[in-house]
């Protein structure tokens, strides 16, 4: 699914890689979600030989007196000179800063800097911006003529090979060239090397992890020592070195207590080499004194108990292995019911997060339809229809020029139709409110009304909707036949009534919310379809002057926020009350527009995202 979605994000600038546990398909409980933009613009060699052909900045690399996995990178050369104000001077030349590159990348949104990452103020996202080398680097050579038990297969080996290595903005801390330094990250590697492992070797990585976040993170003493990459260093490491038929559901155990004992002796001797580069130890400098003690101590009582404490401290149930997604409907057990946890998780995760992260406008169609022509996979021509439906909401931002004359208006017209069109394919109801609002911005309401009454005959009692609850969940509407055999992607369609979602500068943006999305605070707004279907009829019928109708579409809209109908969370009843308020200001009610926006706030007491403060301050002082 991340690759699906990473292959339309490509563009000729970059291209964007998610990685990190959420790109690999094993997405744990509060973590974030690791992107890479691998810039185009950046070459690194390994030879000194400028290539003045290519519109690139030219960089060598330089292993000389740098720490194992880490180099630096001298310029070669650029066409652009305003890349002298990212290097740093040193015996005469000019060595790309690891310290300006991130600098250079920072803006409001993403402030932190974590590492090589910059992270956004929420911690739910961070983001490295990546150089590219398109040779397997000299370091890293010896992995590929290490000899091994099957694990990685020739094959794997060579399309790892083939895609090079990545370079992070991170030097050796307390290095005298810390600054100029920058390690080599193999990720798009690691991904393939996770996609190979078997159903055991996942469950023993994610029982790793828990493990770390369960009993080691907790402890004061040990947090931070640990971190998940050692742990599937760990995996990569036994999967090499056992023979494949090791790694069978009946020897979980025995391989998970394996991967434990590996753990233990690295943590005892103060090494665990990279899987890549074993001369780099990744616990050098980590593990020492009375921490290294304390952990080791914790870890040897843990393993004390055997296999009996996988059964009590840990709530594996909370672990997304989201590897299966075209098999997410079934419980693997029992064919004949569809696995509702798997589906609620689906509903609460991440996974839509990074839905249209990075696509440019230009190059979405493209890579789409190249997508769908190319491969013969029927599951992947669906999942890209979906991210291309997801993502037109994001090209709704792009500001058409004016025009003039007739024929260019009416061709403008019916692109902008067709292209709406398009958002229908990754939920029931979303697409279609957001063609009634452009048949509402061109005044042509009774078509909206058309289109907004279909919406919301899909708006029924048996739909899912984002964050809802388990127990909400319809049984036996999930149960009928045809709706087991479709994977999610199509459950979607049919039956996810998500949110609809204003974006700044969007041109769909109905006029009486355009505080509520803000260009100058970055802020979106996330309203439930049917709150947006009820709010939207309410404008329609006010704008052709029908009392009678208008009224009972504002009764309708209250009914539903007062009964949660198809509502999840605090935030979107807040965001509900507010359009309820809205739509009492609009006919002079203002007693009953202050009670409603006394009850956004007191459902989303946000002072900086909820509109509600400053309409009830408009209303009680002007």
């Amino acid at each position: 699914m991340n690759t699906v979605h990473d292959n339309l994000s490509n563009c000729e600038y970059n291209t964007i890689i998610t990685s990190g546990s959420f790109g690999e398909g094993i997405q744990m409980p509060g973590s974030d979600i690791d992107l890479m933009h691998v810039l185009k613009e950046y070459d690194v060699f390994e030879e000194a030989k400028i290539q003045k052909n290519r519109n690139t900045a030219q960089f060598l690399m330089e292993t000389e007196d740098t720490k194992p996995g880490f180099v630096r990178l001298r310029f070669l050369h650029s066409n652009d000179k305003s890349i002298f104000e990212l290097c740093d001077e040193m015996r005469c030349y000019k060595y790309f800063s690891n310290v300006l590159f991130k600098e250079n990348f920072m803006t409001d949104v993403y402030s932190c800097v974590h590492g090589p990452c910059l992270s956004d103020k929420t911690g739910l996202f961070d983001v490295a911006y990546c150089l590219h080398s398109k040779s397997w680097v000299k370091p890293a050579q010896p992995w590929l003529k290490r000899s091994n038990n099957s694990w990685p297969g020739f094959k794997v080996k060579q399309n790892i090979m083939k895609h090079g290595v990545l370079f992070v903005a991170i030097g050796v801390k307390g290095s005298a060239y810390e600054q100029i330094e920058w390690r080599l990250l193999f990720s798009v590697g690691e991904k393939f090397l996770i996609y190979t492992f078997t159903h055991t070797q996942c469950i023993c990585y994610s029982l790793m992890r828990i493990l770390l976040k369960e009993q080691i993170d907790i402890d004061i003493e040990c947090k931070d020592l640990l971190c998940s990459y050692f742990m599937k260093t760990i995996l990569f490491w036994l999967s090499e070195e056992l023979p494949i038929s090791i790694w069978r559901p009946e020897n979980l155990i025995s391989c998970f207590m394996r991967c434990f004992r590996r753990l233990i002796y690295c943590v005892e001797y103060s090494v665990c080499p990279h899987y890549f580069i074993p001369e780099n130890n990744l616990f050098e400098d980590k593990m020492k004194g009375k921490a290294r003690e304390t952990l080791l101590h914790k870890l040897k009582i843990i393993y004390s108990y055997g296999w009996k404490f996988l059964v009590f401290p840990f709530e594996i149930s909370n672990t997304e292995i989201s590897f299966p997604f075209e098999q997410i409907q079934l419980n693997q057990r029992n064919t004949n019911y569809v696995n509702n946890s798997n589906l609620q998780k689906l509903l609460s995760s991440n996974i839509q997060c990074i839905t249209g992260y990075g696509i440019t406008s230009d190059k979405l169609w493209e890579n789409g339809i190249h997508m769908i022509m190319s491969h013969k996979s029927s599951k992947i021509k669906t999942m890209c229809l979906y991210y291309m439906s997801r993502m037109i909401t994001l090209l709704e931002t792009k500001q058409v020029k004016d025009i003039y004359d007739n024929k260019s208006k009416y061709q403008q017209y019916k692109t902008r139709i067709s292209t709406l069109v398009q958002n229908i394919y990754h939920d029931s109801v979303t697409g279609w409110l957001k063609l009634a609002s452009f048949f509402y911005k061109t005044k042509q309401f009774k078509i909206a009304l058309v289109i907004i009454r279909y919406s919301l005959l899909k708006c029924t009692p048996e739909k899912l909707y984002p964050h809802m609850k388990k127990s909400g969940f319809p049984h036996d509407q999930l149960n009928i036949r045809v709706f087991r055999k479709m994977n999610f992607v199509k459950l979607w369609k049919y039956l996810l009534v998500d949110y609809v979602v204003l974006y700044p500068d969007c041109m769909l943006t109905l006029e009486e919310l355009e505080i509520d999305v803000s260009p100058s605070k970055s802020c979106i707004l996330k309203v439930p379809s049917i709150v947006y279907a009820h709010f939207l009829c309410f404008l329609c019928h006010n704008h052709l002057n029908d009392a009678r109708l208008c009224q009972e579409s504002l009764l309708l809209l209250q009914t539903t926020i007062e009964e949660n109908y198809l509502l999840s969370t605090n935030i979107t009843i807040g965001v509900s009350y507010n359009m309820l308020g809205i739509t009492f200001e609009l006919i002079g009610d203002k007693g009953a527009a202050k009670q409603a926006f006394i009850q956004s706030i007191r459902y989303y007491p946000s002072v900086e995202k909820n509109t509600a403060y400053r309409r009830l301050i408009s209303l009680m002082f002007f």
